[in-house]
């Protein structure tokens, strides 16, 4: 009988518990393994399981260039899906646009994307536009309806003022000539300006926040607003 209930009746316990140990939980994905995900459903056509997979990768990395304009390719790709839906559609090019202008915005303030690459994305975001009949004045990604035209312009001049502001005080403004003697080429020294100029960026945001009373995804969205119409 004890054979017999060994044998059925009884579940051999797996080597970790007759050890005592639990197997470790597998790690999260990070975003980059997302983003990767995503760019390869892309591929595949199958656009909205990419847009989902990308979603992820943006809430993992919200300062990603690449992800977010992958994730707008994918917005655009539904928007394709759907020939004979017209509301359907324009619903998922607006998704796109504001997806792109956030990689912008993104490429702006963090860098990451080439000067070739901002060209085609904002012809991309035109283009889209000109299909959903919108303007960055409504609800397109690309300003805060919320918030009149003039009063954007204004804080559009006074974030860049801020940013000049800012930039005196880094060491690309009051150490030039040592950093010139330390930098090997022009390569370098633009590194290291570029470095400046995304501190002075991240300086001058919270004051702005502060002076206006705006959350950051205004601010960024205005700031994009502000160079499409070269404000």
């Amino acid at each position: 009988m004890n054979f017999w209930k060994r044998l059925f009746g009884e579940k051999v316990p797996s080597p970790s518990a007759q050890s005592g140990n639990k197997v470790p939980a597998p790690a999260a994905p990070t975003a980059e393994e997302r983003y990767t995900e995503g760019t390869q459903l892309y591929r595949e056509k199958q656009f909205r399981n990419a847009a989902s997979v990308l979603e992820d990768a943006a809430r993992l990395d919200p300062k990603s260039v690449a992800i977010h304009e992958a994730l707008g390719a994918a917005y655009s790709g539904i928007a394709g899906e759907q020939p004979d839906d017209e509301e359907t559609r324009r619903a998922w090019l607006k998704k796109a646009m504001g997806a792109f202008a956030k990689a912008l915005s993104n490429a702006d303030w963090y860098g990451g994307l080439r000067a070739d690459r901002k060209v085609a994305l904002r012809e991309m975001l035109a283009a889209h536009a000109r299909i959903v009949g919108s303007s960055p004045d409504r609800e397109d990604g690309l300003g805060d309806s919320l918030l009149p035209e003039e009063k954007r312009k204004r804080i559009y001049a006074d974030f860049h003022q801020t940013i000049d502001d800012e930039l005196q005080h880094t060491p690309i403004v009051t150490q030039i000539d040592q950093i010139r003697q330390t930098c090997r080429n022009t390569r370098e020294f633009d590194e290291h300006f570029q470095r400046s100029c995304r501190q002075a960026c991240s300086a001058a945001v919270p004051k702005i926040m502060g002076k206006y009373d705006i959350a950051e995804d205004q601010l960024r969205s205005i700031d994009v607003e502000g160079k499409e119409k070269m404000w």
